[in-house]
């Protein structure tokens, strides 16, 4: 703990000084001051833990310094040294919250033994603060990753639920970034452990570069993470994105890999987050087009789609993507040569198959994406592949392997659409019904026993329960707690821990909120 010292008698406190051992108490002396108002500047210069303080003092008397510099720091420990004529001062400091008094002359062992239990006392105090925090931003985090991935709300509601957790949500401007490592499947990132764990030890810490406070990783598995950032306007919330983005650019420039980055735009109501995430999805689908390890805004890719639409008619798109989608590979050529025929027709036929193989990237990885695949599962470089269309020298060289390419892409996804979601998600289902009563029980563990990323996981989840999983594990829980009051004897505050609510209070508002009763009611209903 950091201490400063406030008598106007210099011999007490270089007496303080030297005779207490404050190493061994756990404190240091972070300054010195000889009347109540010199010490106040100097407590808000210094910030320091605790006060040792003479009562009587000129200028400013020490009751009056505690009163002023709890309003800017109400949590700060005050020690008064006192003489024994100054009683009547003792008891009005300990009446305002002064941790305790000494009198003079100063034993400095007995200070020491208080500055110790002041210490641990400050330790607990830091540990539980720590903990709600935790505990705060947890439950933030799960609301803005419900509000993303979860079932939707009406406007009111949501504004509700989240004033309820933090006035300052409904605040805020939000912007939503997708991480996703380049060329992930070269590194052994699917089955070769040592290559997962080589990505992971660097790659989730490019979060770091975002203030603690302004950021919420709502997804994250080796090869991508979706984080959320949020300030109280959007000025400074697109500085804090800026300076994050030209921090990764540089500390990345060394990485034995690359990573693209997906910004979506900043959006001024928490029901528009969807929104801004589905954009930084999106601006991502770039990186197979214009090369990897870039930052790319949904700006960008709003104009380059635009270009493609102005450039050719895409009226037959939609039919080939079906196609694709559903792992049908015989209808895919001549739905090709119906497009191959719009474009050799227009004007610069070229351009027109450059735009035409732009236009079925962007799709082709909208429904990889869809379906918690990967484009990079079948063509190893995207990128490179989508380049070298663009260098064949005649239309039906570019045609052709054109063709290959999205037959092999059509392949992959018969394959996979054979093994249904549903097997998937047996082994998930049977963790979480074991796991249920751990309050830290998330999203994203449970997606990684069903090895899906936590964004798929939570869309096959809801498809397959009808249920998102926070609210399939409230039910379980809740579930559980009827069970507990009905059968046992256990009070309230025992069963919230048994169902995964270690705070009693907060398992009471579950309770009643999903029931229409507390605890005690609803047992007292069954009597």
């Amino acid at each position: 703990m950091n201490i400063v010292l406030v008598d106007d008698e210099q011999i007490i406190k270089s007496g303080l000084r030297k005779e207490v051992d404050w190493e061994s108490a756990g404190c240091r002396i972070a300054g010195e001051a000889a009347d109540g108002r010199e010490a106040l500047e100097l407590i808000r210069r210094e910030k320091p833990d605790a006060v040792i303080s003479d009562i009587r003092m000129p200028f400013m008397d020490g009751l009056t310094l505690m009163e002023k510099a709890r309003e800017e720091q109400p949590d700060l420990y005050f020690l008064f040294i006192s003489g024994h004529d100054e009683f009547r001062y003792v008891q009005k400091a300990l009446k305002l919250g002064a941790s305790d008094y000494i009198l003079k002359p100063i034993d400095p062992v007995y200070l020491e033994e208080k500055l110790r239990s002041l210490v641990e006392e400050s330790g607990m105090r830091d540990r539980r603060d720590a903990a709600v925090e935790a505990s705060r931003r947890e439950n933030i985090r799960r609301f803005l990753q419900d509000v993303v991935f979860g079932e939707r709300r009406d406007e009111s509601r949501l504004r509700a639920d989240a004033r309820a957790l933090d006035s300052a949500l409904t605040e805020s401007c939000y912007r939503m970034l997708s991480f996703q490592v380049d060329d992930y499947y070269s590194y052994g990132g699917g089955e070769d452990e040592s290559g997962r764990e080589m990505i992971l030890s660097s790659f989730k810490e490019l979060v770091r570069f975002f203030p603690a406070g302004n950021r919420y990783l709502l997804t994250e598995s080796p090869r991508e993470f979706d984080l959320c950032l949020f300030a109280g306007d959007g000025e400074t919330l697109n500085a804090l994105v800026q300076a994050g983005l030209d921090r990764i650019e540089e500390e990345t420039a060394g990485l034995s890999y690359t990573v693209s980055i997906g910004v979506g735009d900043a959006v001024l109501h928490l029901e528009r987050l969807t929104r801004s995430y589905q954009e930084a999805r999106k601006a991502l689908e770039l990186r197979y087009i214009k090369g990897k390890s870039r930052i790319f805004s949904y700006e960008e890719y709003s104009i380059f789609s635009g270009q493609i639409r102005a450039k050719m008619e895409l009226g037959s798109m939609e039919s080939l993507m079906k196609a694709v989608s559903e792992g049908n590979s015989g209808a895919v050529p001549d739905l090709l040569k119906a497009l191959e025929k719009n474009a050799l027709v227009m004007g610069d036929p070229r351009s027109a198959l450059h735009w035409l193989a732009s236009g079925i990237m962007l799709e082709l990885n909208r429904i990889m994406e869809e379906r918690e695949l990967s484009i990079e599962e079948v063509l190893d470089d995207p990128f490179k592949e989508w380049t070298l269309l663009g260098q064949q020298p005649t239309a039906a060289l570019f045609m052709e392997k054109l063709e290959k390419q999205l037959l092999s892409i059509t392949a992959y996804i018969h394959m996979r659409r054979d093994y249904h979601s549903s097997q998937i998600l047996d082994q998930a289902m049977s963790y979480i019904k074991e796991k249920f009563a751990s309050g830290s029980l998330s999203l994203e563990e449970a997606a990684a026993v069903a090895c899906m990323s936590p964004c798929y996981f939570a869309v096959i989840f809801k498809q397959e329960t009808g249920r998102t999983f926070n609210r399939f594990l409230t039910d379980l829980r809740i579930n559980k707690a009827k069970d507990l009051i009905l059968y046992t004897d256990l009070k309230s505050y025992e069963i919230g821990p048994k169902v995964g609510y270690d705070n009693p209070s907060y398992f009471s508002t579950v309770f009643k909120k999903n029931t229409g009763m507390s605890p005690s009611e609803y047992r007292k209903s069954f009597e």
